[in-house]
């Protein structure tokens, strides 16, 4: 079952991708359609766009004034409502004009898919003020990639991605966001639809990068036993178990003793 916000999105974005109108799309997650028509609105505007060169002083100089202005327009927006404790999208849509809302979100976008790998998109987590857009822009560059090896290596990216996030938040908050950990095993799962259509020596050597990250992903969230709150330790204990179970699950794709046409019957 799809709960998070973060997976909807990803469904949306897909199913957009494969011919279906925006609105048709968006009237089945009612709770979520302001949110998601913005989004979306921004993902087709990005596909249908020429992407410019953009020179290192004016990118800076725009995020300063962006970034102000955004921080600006959140603490106006606190003042009235109580944000929820982790992926806080609502306040950031709340912006003086429509006009001006899709403009600058669109041109932040814009700027970070043009630019690559950007630091102080790299460094933001979950309650920065450019979360949101690091969050779309992964989507955005993931749907533009054309081959299943680029998106395998995306979808592993952002699995690692989303791990460190969970570090820093909890080094930041003292506990542990739970909708990031599902994120963080949920982009690795999706690695495994794009990792099957692979070569066979490409699809080995995916495999056992999957295999890496999975243990990884373990250990941290093993690191975290006798730190984590005892309300949220269930539900740590749950991923480490799901991690623990992918073993030979991989182990099985690695030396292909189930074909690759049945990998996608991972149970997640």
């Amino acid at each position: 079952m799809i709960n998070s916000f973060e997976d909807i999105l990803d469904l949306c974005i897909n199913r957009i991708m494969q011919g279906e109108a925006l609105d048709e799309v968006v009237k089945d997650y009612p709770e979520h359609k302001e949110q998601l028509e913005q989004l979306l609105v921004i993902m087709t505007d990005m596909y249908d766009s020429t992407l410019p060169q953009i020179r290192d002083e004016a990118f800076a100089s725009t995020l300063i004034n962006v970034g102000k202005e955004l921080q600006r327009q959140k603490e106006q927006f606190s003042d009235d409502v109580e944000e929820s404790p982790s992926f806080k999208w609502r306040w950031f849509f709340n912006f003086p004009s429509p006009a001006w809302q899709r403009g600058v979100v669109f041109a932040l976008v814009l700027i970070f898919v043009s630019w690559g790998t950007v630091n102080i998109s790299a460094a933001s987590f979950p309650g920065d003020i450019l979360y949101p857009i690091k969050i779309v822009t992964e989507k955005v560059r993931f749907y533009l990639t054309p081959n299943s090896e680029g998106k395998a290596e995306l979808r592993l990216t952002f699995s690692e991605e989303r791990t460190q996030e969970l570090v820093q938040y909890f080094e930041e908050n003292g506990e542990l966001d739970t909708q990031l950990i599902q994120a963080m095993l949920n982009e690795a799962a999706l690695a495994v639809h794009d990792i099957s259509k692979l070569p066979k020596p490409q699809r080995t050597v995916y495999v056992s990068k999957l295999q890496h990250l999975n243990a990884y992903n373990k250990d941290i969230l093993e690191n975290f036993r006798d730190k984590a709150p005892q309300h949220q330790k269930q539900a740590l204990e749950k991923a480490i178990e799901t991690c623990g179970s992918r073993m030979k699950w991989m182990d099985d794709m690695k030396y292909e003793r189930v074909p690759p046409n049945e990998w996608c019957s991972w149970n997640h």
